[in-house]
């Protein structure tokens, strides 16, 4: 996310941006949403498994990732 802000910063300086700037940024999105997918779908075992303390520690996760 870091990447793109930068860029965001480059085309209102009117600075000119590479097109693989765009694609490197896009594939390293595809591969963090991929990431966030199966640490979902791990985190939703674990909540299934134990209840409302599962629930507890995935929110403090989802939070703690937010922050980022």
């Amino acid at each position: 996310m870091v990447e793109a802000k930068l860029l965001r910063k480059k085309l209102k300086n009117g600075l000119i941006v590479d097109k693989w700037d765009l694609v490197t940024i896009i594939e390293k999105q595809q591969a963090e949403i991929e990431a966030l997918k199966a640490e979902g779908e791990i985190m939703f075992g674990f909540v299934k498994s134990r209840g409302a303390v599962g629930q507890l520690i995935v929110y403090k996760a989802l939070m703690e990732a937010q922050e980022k």
